[in-house]
């Protein structure tokens, strides 16, 4: 599967509207998900894969549809943690793993995803209030923005 990944990926990049390709992806993810393997590092890497095409291809809708698939697959599987999160860095969790911090040992998982969840959120809105600085007023690039700020916080308010 990881091979077939790597081949929708040159799909997408360069069908860029093109809903199907985003929807076999997230077939394809699922199914990694579903077999108990940990697909923390590739919805990071997804992710950072819809910022590049949203700079680069601003005004495709099927991107940013596609990105929320991320997001809520990321929320609802735990595969963030407190701090690790960021939409637009292209650390590995290894780059960033320094040892934990001594009060960090004391943070039960509970707390660790709830700050983790946060995290994510916050960061994603931050994300999406510097695209807006960029795109004209009438922008459909910038009513995109201002649809996925609302899909996070009416589909984001509250961890899962």
């Amino acid at each position: 599967m990881g091979q077939e990944l790597e081949t929708t990926k040159g799909f997408v990049c360069s069908h860029i509207s093109e809903h199907s390709g985003y929807q076999y992806r997230q077939f394809l993810i699922q199914s990694l998900s579903s077999c108990g393997r940990d697909v923390s590092e590739l919805l990071h890497s997804e992710l950072l894969m819809t910022t590049d095409l949203i700079s680069t291809y601003p005004g495709h809708e099927a991107i940013w549809y596609h990105r929320r698939f991320v997001l809520e697959h990321m929320l609802r599987s735990g595969s963030f943690f407190a701090g690790e999160f960021s939409p637009t860095s292209a650390e590995t969790k290894e780059d960033r793993d320094t040892g934990p911090e001594p009060h960090a040992l004391k943070r039960t998982r509970l707390e660790s995803i709830a700050l983790g969840y946060s995290s994510v959120v916050s960061s994603e809105s931050d994300w999406c209030a510097s695209l807006l600085c960029g795109f004209s007023v009438d922008s459909w690039q910038q009513t995109l923005v201002n649809h996925h700020l609302r899909w996070i916080n009416h589909s984001l308010a509250k961890p899962y």
